[in-house]
Order: C-alpha cells, then sequence, then structure tokens
C-alpha cells in the first residue's frame, strides 16, 4: 500500500500539498470543509446547482494537480483509496501521516472530478 500511496504522490510539489491541506479547511460562511462541499451531491438540474456545479470543477481544476495521477496505479485501488477517504471527516484525514493523506486526497479529488463530470 505505501508503493501505492508513493506512485499516486510522488509527483506532488509543496504547492500541490498545501492546496490538498487547504481543502480540510472549513469554508468561509460555512461548517463545512472545503472537501465536504466539493463532493456535495449535484442536486437537481438548474440554473443555481448547474453554477455551483461549475464552480466545484473550477475549483478542482485550480488545484493544478499534475496531469495523468489516475494512470499511476491501478483504477480499482483508487477507487478503494477515495472511497476510504469519503468515509472519514476533514479532522479524520488531517491526522493520517502525510504520505497517505496526500494520496487519499488526491484519490477523492480525481473520483469527485469525475463523478461531476459525468453528472
Amino acid at each position: 500500500t505505501r508503493k501505492l500511496y508513493e506512485a499516486l504522490t510522488k509527483s506532488l510539489t509543496a504547492t500541490h500539498q498545501r492546496h490538498l491541506d487547504d481543502l480540510l479547511t472549513v469554508r468561509e460562511n460555512s461548517s463545512a470543509s472545503s472537501l465536504a462541499w466539493l463532493r456535495q451531491s449535484a442536486g437537481t438540474p438548474n440554473a443555481k446547482h448547474i453554477l455551483i456545479h461549475i464552480e466545484r470543477l473550477r475549483a478542482i481544476h485550480g488545484l493544478e494537480l499534475p496531469e495523468g495521477l489516475e494512470r499511476s496505479i491501478h483504477q480499482n485501488r483508487l477507487l478503494k483509496f477515495a472511497r476510504e477517504g469519503s468515509q472519514m471527516t476533514a479532522q479524520h484525514l488531517r491526522d493520517l501521516e502525510p504520505l497517505r493523506r496526500y494520496a487519499t486526497l488526491v484519490a477523492v479529488v480525481l473520483d469527485t472530478r469525475a463523478t461531476l463530470i459525468v453528472a
């Protein structure tokens, strides 16, 4: 598992790591973390929800994660890490050792991006 974490995070810079850590902070005027906001369901297809959907995609794009991260490990393992991370609170994720935290956050973000694009 450690080798998979390393494969998923080896191309991350300190800036990427800082952006990923920022996802675990509480959003302004909210009680939820940025990660929780990203993972919220799209809701009914109306103009307001579509704009929120686009805002979430822009937030993920703003992380500027390296291209091709989703191909650095097998898709089944990536989905396993994403599922595991989606069941954790921001506090829980913050408490993980750094390598596991960043690998889990990358997996969750990649899974969220795929979900938002398909939705």
